[in-house]
């Protein structure tokens, strides 16, 4: 299996794990953490969105 970089140049790197076997295990693996990070990214946006609703609504009540 040849891998290709962006540049169009082999990555020995990916090469040498494609040789041993491991590349479709770290390809999974890499698959798992990248929708880790995913699935992290938008529970932290939501929070936000509710603590960014929940500061203007008070900004927003009126002054007595």
């Amino acid at each position: 299996m040849v891998s290709l970089s962006s540049n169009g140049l082999r990555d020995p790197r990916l090469t040498l794990l494609s040789q041993n076997g491991t590349y479709r295990a770290v390809k999974e693996a890499g698959q798992i953490k990248m929708s880790v990070g995913i699935i992290a990214y938008y529970q932290v946006n939501e929070v936000m969105q509710v603590c960014q609703a929940e500061y203007f609504r008070q900004l927003l009540k009126p002054v007595t």
